[in-house]
Protein backbone atom coordinates (compact mmCIF):
# COMPACT_ATOMS: atom_id res chain seq x y z
CA UNK A 1 0.00 0.00 0.00
CA UNK A 2 1.42 3.24 -1.24
CA UNK A 3 0.71 6.68 0.26
CA UNK A 4 -0.36 9.61 -1.36
CA UNK A 5 -1.91 11.25 1.46
CA UNK A 6 -1.35 14.53 3.38
CA UNK A 7 -1.77 14.10 7.28
CA UNK A 8 -4.36 16.73 7.69
CA UNK A 9 -2.81 19.24 9.81
CA UNK A 10 -0.73 19.73 7.08
CA UNK A 11 -3.34 20.20 4.15
CA UNK A 12 -4.35 23.22 2.87
CA UNK A 13 -6.99 25.16 3.66
CA UNK A 14 -8.59 27.01 0.68
CA UNK A 15 -12.46 28.86 0.37
CA UNK A 16 -15.18 27.51 -1.35
CA UNK A 17 -18.89 27.82 -2.48
CA UNK A 18 -21.25 26.16 -0.76
CA UNK A 19 -23.78 24.24 -2.58
CA UNK A 20 -25.23 22.16 0.07
CA UNK A 21 -28.11 19.51 -0.82
CA UNK A 22 -30.26 17.10 0.96
CA UNK A 23 -29.40 13.34 0.01
CA UNK A 24 -26.97 14.25 -1.85
CA UNK A 25 -23.20 12.60 -1.86
CA UNK A 26 -20.37 13.89 -4.18
CA UNK A 27 -17.37 11.49 -4.09
CA UNK A 28 -14.03 12.53 -6.11
CA UNK A 29 -13.60 11.00 -9.61
CA UNK A 30 -17.85 11.04 -10.01
CA UNK A 31 -19.87 12.95 -12.41
CA UNK A 32 -22.94 14.38 -11.22
CA UNK A 33 -25.59 16.46 -12.61
CA UNK A 34 -27.68 19.29 -11.03
CA UNK A 35 -30.37 21.43 -12.00
CA UNK A 36 -29.83 25.32 -11.03
CA UNK A 37 -32.74 27.36 -10.53
CA UNK A 38 -32.87 29.16 -7.63
CA UNK A 39 -31.29 32.69 -8.13
CA UNK A 40 -28.61 32.45 -5.58
CA UNK A 41 -27.28 29.71 -7.09
CA UNK A 42 -27.32 30.93 -10.57
CA UNK A 43 -25.29 33.62 -8.63
CA UNK A 44 -22.85 31.17 -8.08
CA UNK A 45 -22.63 29.46 -10.94
CA UNK A 46 -21.77 32.45 -12.80
CA UNK A 47 -19.03 33.24 -10.42
CA UNK A 48 -17.54 29.70 -10.65
CA UNK A 49 -17.27 29.83 -14.09
CA UNK A 50 -15.51 33.37 -13.84
CA UNK A 51 -13.20 31.67 -11.66
CA UNK A 52 -12.09 28.68 -10.68
CA UNK A 53 -15.24 26.78 -11.36
CA UNK A 54 -14.89 24.74 -8.31
CA UNK A 55 -18.28 23.88 -6.01
CA UNK A 56 -18.52 22.28 -3.01
CA UNK A 57 -21.32 20.19 -1.97
CA UNK A 58 -22.31 19.04 1.35
CA UNK A 59 -25.00 17.27 2.56
CA UNK A 60 -27.54 18.97 4.37
CA UNK A 61 -28.37 17.15 7.27
CA UNK A 62 -31.44 18.32 9.81
CA UNK A 63 -30.20 20.42 12.80
CA UNK A 64 -32.21 21.51 16.17
CA UNK A 65 -33.97 24.66 14.41
CA UNK A 66 -33.34 24.06 10.82
CA UNK A 67 -30.63 22.02 8.64
CA UNK A 68 -26.66 22.29 8.89
CA UNK A 69 -24.52 20.56 6.85
CA UNK A 70 -22.07 17.76 7.16
CA UNK A 71 -18.30 18.34 8.30
CA UNK A 72 -17.08 16.37 5.23
CA UNK A 73 -17.90 16.91 1.55
CA UNK A 74 -16.89 16.37 -2.04
CA UNK A 75 -15.56 19.34 -4.08
CA UNK A 76 -16.22 19.06 -7.51
CA UNK A 77 -14.99 21.15 -10.61
CA UNK A 78 -18.09 22.41 -12.78
CA UNK A 79 -17.63 20.29 -16.01
CA UNK A 80 -20.71 20.79 -18.43
CA UNK A 81 -23.05 23.32 -18.44
CA UNK A 82 -26.04 24.93 -20.44
CA UNK A 83 -28.08 27.57 -19.75
CA UNK A 84 -31.50 27.93 -20.76
CA UNK A 85 -33.22 30.86 -22.35
CA UNK A 86 -35.25 31.35 -18.44
CA UNK A 87 -31.61 31.34 -16.88
CA UNK A 88 -31.93 27.89 -15.64
CA UNK A 89 -29.13 25.77 -16.15
CA UNK A 90 -28.09 22.32 -16.00
CA UNK A 91 -24.39 21.20 -15.11
CA UNK A 92 -22.34 18.56 -14.63
CA UNK A 93 -20.00 18.45 -11.32
CA UNK A 94 -17.02 16.36 -11.25
CA UNK A 95 -16.00 15.10 -7.90
CA UNK A 96 -12.32 16.48 -7.53
CA UNK A 97 -11.09 16.10 -3.78
CA UNK A 98 -12.82 15.84 -0.52
CA UNK A 99 -13.06 18.51 2.19
CA UNK A 100 -13.10 18.83 6.24
CA UNK A 101 -15.54 22.66 6.73
CA UNK A 102 -13.36 24.91 8.42
CA UNK A 103 -15.69 28.06 9.36
CA UNK A 104 -18.06 29.73 7.55
CA UNK A 105 -16.68 33.20 5.87
CA UNK A 106 -18.69 36.31 4.89
CA UNK A 107 -19.94 36.43 1.38
CA UNK A 108 -21.53 39.35 -0.22
CA UNK A 109 -23.57 36.92 -2.74
CA UNK A 110 -26.51 35.12 -2.01
CA UNK A 111 -24.71 31.80 -1.61
CA UNK A 112 -22.96 30.47 1.47
CA UNK A 113 -19.17 30.32 1.34
CA UNK A 114 -16.36 28.44 3.72
CA UNK A 115 -13.14 27.60 4.66
CA UNK A 116 -12.13 23.97 4.32
CA UNK A 117 -9.22 21.75 4.74
CA UNK A 118 -8.53 19.30 1.15
CA UNK A 119 -8.45 15.85 2.62
CA UNK A 120 -6.51 13.69 0.47
CA UNK A 121 -6.65 9.79 0.33
CA UNK A 122 -4.01 7.12 0.81
CA UNK A 123 -3.86 5.25 -3.09
CA UNK A 124 -3.36 1.48 -3.14
CA UNK A 125 -0.53 0.00 -5.33
CA UNK A 126 -1.43 -2.17 -8.17
CA UNK A 127 -1.64 -5.56 -6.40
CA UNK A 128 -4.15 -3.91 -3.82
CA UNK A 129 -5.84 -2.10 -6.38
CA UNK A 130 -6.67 -5.53 -7.84
CA UNK A 131 -7.53 -7.09 -5.03
CA UNK A 132 -10.16 -4.54 -4.39
CA UNK A 133 -11.70 -4.55 -7.74
CA UNK A 134 -11.95 -8.60 -7.28
CA UNK A 135 -13.40 -8.84 -3.97
CA UNK A 136 -16.35 -6.35 -4.87
CA UNK A 137 -16.99 -7.97 -8.19
CA UNK A 138 -17.44 -10.99 -6.27
CA UNK A 139 -19.40 -9.25 -3.72
CA UNK A 140 -21.92 -8.23 -6.06
CA UNK A 141 -22.12 -11.35 -8.47
CA UNK A 142 -23.63 -13.09 -4.97
CA UNK A 143 -26.25 -10.79 -5.14
CA UNK A 144 -27.08 -12.13 -8.71
CA UNK A 145 -29.06 -14.90 -7.71
CA UNK A 146 -31.89 -12.68 -6.21
CA UNK A 147 -33.33 -10.76 -8.95
CA UNK A 148 -30.06 -8.31 -9.87
CA UNK A 149 -31.89 -6.83 -12.92
CA UNK A 150 -30.39 -7.12 -16.57
CA UNK A 151 -30.14 -3.32 -16.92
CA UNK A 152 -28.52 -2.87 -13.46
CA UNK A 153 -25.82 -5.78 -13.65
CA UNK A 154 -24.90 -3.77 -17.53
CA UNK A 155 -24.63 -0.53 -15.47
CA UNK A 156 -22.11 -2.38 -13.05
CA UNK A 157 -20.22 -4.10 -15.28
CA UNK A 158 -19.69 -0.95 -16.99
CA UNK A 159 -18.42 0.57 -14.08
CA UNK A 160 -15.59 -1.90 -13.76
CA UNK A 161 -14.85 -1.87 -17.83
CA UNK A 162 -14.31 1.91 -17.14
CA UNK A 163 -12.10 1.91 -13.81
CA UNK A 164 -10.14 -0.83 -15.83
CA UNK A 165 -10.46 1.17 -19.04
CA UNK A 166 -6.46 2.56 -19.01
CA UNK A 167 -3.28 2.25 -18.48
CA UNK A 168 -3.89 1.19 -14.71
CA UNK A 169 -6.88 0.26 -12.56
CA UNK A 170 -8.47 2.96 -11.49
CA UNK A 171 -9.46 1.40 -8.17
CA UNK A 172 -10.45 4.89 -6.47
CA UNK A 173 -13.36 5.90 -9.40
CA UNK A 174 -14.61 2.31 -9.19
CA UNK A 175 -15.42 2.21 -5.20
CA UNK A 176 -16.34 5.69 -5.53
CA UNK A 177 -18.65 4.89 -7.95
CA UNK A 178 -20.36 2.03 -6.31
CA UNK A 179 -20.64 3.92 -3.05
CA UNK A 180 -22.72 6.72 -5.30
CA UNK A 181 -24.70 4.17 -7.33
CA UNK A 182 -25.28 1.20 -5.30
CA UNK A 183 -26.19 2.74 -2.14
CA UNK A 184 -29.17 4.51 -1.63
CA UNK A 185 -29.42 5.40 1.82
CA UNK A 186 -27.48 9.46 2.04
CA UNK A 187 -26.30 8.87 5.86
CA UNK A 188 -24.57 5.20 4.60
CA UNK A 189 -23.42 7.43 1.33
CA UNK A 190 -22.22 10.03 4.05
CA UNK A 191 -19.94 7.29 6.20
CA UNK A 192 -18.42 5.69 3.42
CA UNK A 193 -17.41 9.68 1.70
CA UNK A 194 -15.81 10.05 5.37
CA UNK A 195 -13.52 6.82 5.45
CA UNK A 196 -9.87 8.34 4.84
CA UNK A 197 -8.66 5.42 2.34
CA UNK A 198 -10.19 4.10 -0.59
CA UNK A 199 -9.20 0.61 0.82
CA UNK A 200 -11.13 1.24 3.72
CA UNK A 201 -14.00 2.68 2.24
CA UNK A 202 -13.99 -1.11 -0.14
CA UNK A 203 -13.71 -2.85 3.16
CA UNK A 204 -17.42 -0.79 4.41
CA UNK A 205 -18.87 -0.57 0.76
CA UNK A 206 -17.77 -5.11 0.81
CA UNK A 207 -19.06 -5.06 4.82
CA UNK A 208 -22.37 -3.35 3.63
CA UNK A 209 -23.10 -5.79 0.48
CA UNK A 210 -22.34 -8.76 2.52
CA UNK A 211 -24.85 -7.44 5.00
CA UNK A 212 -27.67 -6.51 2.01
CA UNK A 213 -26.66 -10.67 0.78
CA UNK A 214 -27.44 -11.52 4.45
CA UNK A 215 -30.42 -10.09 4.43
CA UNK A 216 -31.72 -11.23 1.22
CA UNK A 217 -30.46 -14.91 1.80
CA UNK A 218 -32.98 -14.61 4.64
CA UNK A 219 -35.72 -14.64 2.22
CA UNK A 220 -36.80 -17.85 -0.14
CA UNK A 221 -34.08 -18.65 -2.32
CA UNK A 222 -35.94 -17.35 -5.65
CA UNK A 223 -34.04 -20.65 -7.91
CA UNK A 224 -35.79 -22.73 -5.35
CA UNK A 225 -39.42 -21.53 -6.49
Amino acid sequence: MTSDATPEFEAPVVDVRLFPLSRVTLFPGVRLPFHIFEPRYRELLAHALDSDGLVAIPQAVPAPGGSAIAAVFGVGEITRWVTHSDGTSDIEVTGRFRARFVEEIPCEAGYRMAKVRRLEEETPDAAAAREIADDLRQRLRALDRWGVSESARDVVDGMFEKAESGPTLDVGFLVNILATVVIGDAGVRQALLEEPSIAERARHLGTILDTLRQELGGRADPSEG
